[in-house]
């Protein structure tokens, strides 16, 4: 049985990057059928596999496989989009919550 979440969220994610299936195979080490085949099937790749998709997608294990209903809204907006950015956007997030966090202290 697949994981039909798996499916969607690894479509998703190698859209909004403009890959190919063959690409994300490649920076995968494996072939584009493979790939295919998760996103059609849900089929669920191995721990390593699923360590390289997260840091590729820069995504927690965990939105991979659907395992985040404890993720809030707002994180699962964050998460979808990291990969979009540049790493100029990245920085100003960032820095974004590091001053609402400082502001947050000083208010206490």
């Amino acid at each position: 049985m697949g994981n039909e979440v798996f499916a969607e969220r690894i479509c998703q994610l190698r859209k909004a990057k403009d890959w190919t299936l063959e690409r994300l195979g490649n920076e995968v080490g494996l072939g584009k059928t493979t790939v295919l085949n998760w996103e059609k099937s849900g089929a669920v790749p191995n721990e390593e596999v699923l360590r390289k998709l997260s840091s590729l997608f820069e995504v927690p294990i965990d939105y991979l496989l659907g395992n985040d209903e404890m993720i809030d809204e707002s994180k699962k907006v964050l998460y979808r989009n990291w990969g979009k950015m540049t790493d100029n956007d990245k920085e100003m997030v960032n820095q974004m919550i590091e001053y609402i966090l400082n502001s947050k202290n000083k208010e206490r």
